[in-house]
C-alpha cells in the first residue's frame, strides 16, 4: 500500500492489522522516509516500547497534532536530518566556538 511507505502530507491515514510488537515496528521502520508516525493505544507500557523503537522524527500518541513551536519539527532517513522551530531549530544557523581563558595576572603579562 503505498500511502504506508510514502509521505502524503495529506488528511488521510494509513491504518492496517498487526499480530505482534515487533511486526508492526518492523513494517513500520521499514519504509525508506521517516518524518512521523502516529499511535493509538491506552496501554503506558506499550506506549513507551513502542515509541522508543520506531525511527522517525517525530511521534505523535493518540493525536493527530505532532507540531508544536515548542517542539523540535523535522525527520530522519529520506525525510531529511535536523530541525525546524523550537531551540534546536536555531543549531542550522549557529557556528559554536570554544574560548578557553587562562588567568589574566599571569608571566606572560609581558609578551602582551
Amino acid at each position: 500500500m503505498v500511502v504506508s511507505s510514502e509521505e502524503t502530507f495529506g488528511p488521510l491515514a494509513a491504518i492496517t492489522k498487526f499480530k505482534t510488537e515487533d511486526e508492526v515496528i518492523k513494517r513500520a521502520n521499514s519504509v525508506k522516509v521517516g518524518l512521523a508516525s502516529y499511535l493509538m493505544t491506552t496501554d503506558l507500557n506499550r506506549y513507551h516500547r513502542v515509541t522508543e523503537r520506531l525511527e522517525f522524527g517525530m511521534v505523535a500518541v493518540n493525536t493527530g497534532v505532532i507540531a508544536d513551536h515548542g517542539a523540535p519539527f523535522g525527520g530522519v532517513k529520506h525525510s531529511g536530518f535536523g530541525r525546524e522551530g523550537s531551540k534546536y531549530g536555531c543549531d542550522d544557523y549557529l557556528v559554536h566556538k570554544t574560548i578557553v581563558t587562562g588567568g589574566i595576572d599571569t608571566k606572560y603579562n609581558s609578551l602582551l
